[in-house]
């Protein structure tokens, strides 16, 4: 069977969850599949494509790093690729919502998460003063403020 990629590059490291402003796709070319892994596909390219590191696959609708381009004879190629399982479901991960246990920033804390490995500490300080004092029922009762 006959495939489409549209092959190009990407300027961002591997873990980005949307590389959309980095990607540079845009040469389509037909290809046909070697082996049978969706995941880890190694496609059959006529001609040598030097420099590509990306290609989206409209039959499978997912996006691959090229991890190697391998030449043959007779002018053909063949791309060994990964999944970009990131940006491929890029839409489905921003849309998540989900209760985030772990935190790596301290600055981003929030009370509500229950994260006992983060260190918390109280930067707050009081001073006591008795500002007053009264008499109930043969106790002395002390009013003290918080500064």
């Amino acid at each position: 069977m006959a495939y489409t990629l549209n092959v190009g590059t990407c300027d961002c490291e591997n873990n980005v969850v949307d590389k959309t402003s980095s990607l540079h796709l845009g040469q389509d070319i037909s290809c046909v599949m070697v082996n049978t892994d969706s995941l880890n596909p190694i496609f059959k390219v006529d001609g040598t494509r030097s420099g590509s590191n990306y290609c989206y696959c409209s039959e499978f609708g997912r996006f691959y790093f090229i991890e190697s381009v391998e030449a043959l004879a007779g002018g053909h190629c063949l791309y060994h690729c990964h999944v970009d399982v990131l940006h491929t479901y890029r839409t489905q991960i921003k849309n998540l919502e989900c209760f985030v246990s772990r935190n790596e920033k301290i600055a981003n804390w929030k009370r509500e998460y229950a994260d006992r490995l983060i260190p918390v500490t109280n930067n707050r300080s009081g001073i006591s003063k008795p500002i007053g004092s009264a008499r109930l029922g043969g106790d002395d009762v002390y009013l003290l403020g918080y500064f």
